[in-house]
């Protein structure tokens, strides 16, 4: 084989890569915005890979760098408009899908203190904090995704999603009030546990302070 054909078969193999990009996820979140930098940087990327393939990334990055700050303000001012219109197609973007996969909540910082003063304590392991309640779509998406794994074996996670989301959407809004209150007494159950273990945890910090100040006295003395 010659050299033309070894190069016409990368040249090949290298346009069916590009031409077949990787599958998003459908039930990913929105691509993050691109500030005014990084749009005119993927632009001069793809002029200067077309005009040197063979040049390297770092040097690539840094002959971008110098473009970007040659430019002149009209012109900087195009690509950070630009960067605007994106953030605004972003944050729409993602209050639709925040709709759509309806999110747990964090945990406060209040009950990540808790966790890390249960670490400092080896006594106080036990009293890890109560789980958190889950929103109605959770317990329904924890009640179907076992069926849903067991009838599509090898199913990906996205897709499996995917399904749960449109099962959710053809629910009856007498069936979507049956785990909206199941989601409401999880709830109820949660605050009692958490006042409950909230107790708890007082009165073992307070006899784990008492014992540190007792142990400094006795060193002192």
């Amino acid at each position: 084989m010659n050299k033309k054909s070894k190069t016409s078969k990368k040249t090949e193999t290298k346009s069916k890569k590009q031409s077949n990009p990787p599958v998003q996820d459908p039930n990913a979140p929105p691509k993050k915005p691109k500030n005014g930098y990084l749009i005119f940087a993927a632009k001069k990327r793809e002029e200067l890979t077309k005009e040197n393939e063979k040049t390297k990334i770092g040097q690539m990055s840094k002959q971008i760098g110098k473009l970007w700050k040659a430019l002149d303000k009209d012109e900087k001012q195009k690509y950070l408009d630009e960067a605007e219109e994106d953030k605004k197609r972003y944050q729409k973007e993602y209050e639709k899908w925040e709709k759509e996969h309806p999110q747990p909540k964090e945990e406060s910082e209040e009950e990540k203190h808790y966790v890390r003063k249960t670490r400092k304590h080896p006594k106080s392991l036990f009293a890890l904090p109560p789980k958190k309640p889950k929103n109605a779509y959770l317990i329904f998406a924890d009640e179907v995704r076992p069926k849903l794994m067991e009838e599509n074996k090898g199913i990906k996670v996205g897709k499996l999603s995917k399904r749960i989301s449109k099962m959710w959407k053809g629910l009856s809004s007498k069936e979507v009030k049956k785990y909206k209150k199941m989601a409401e007494q999880q709830k109820v159950d949660y605050e009692k546990e958490l006042e409950a273990y909230n107790k708890r945890r007082a009165k073992m910090f307070s006899e784990s302070e008492s014992e540190s100040e007792s142990s400094s006295e006795s060193s002192s003395d």
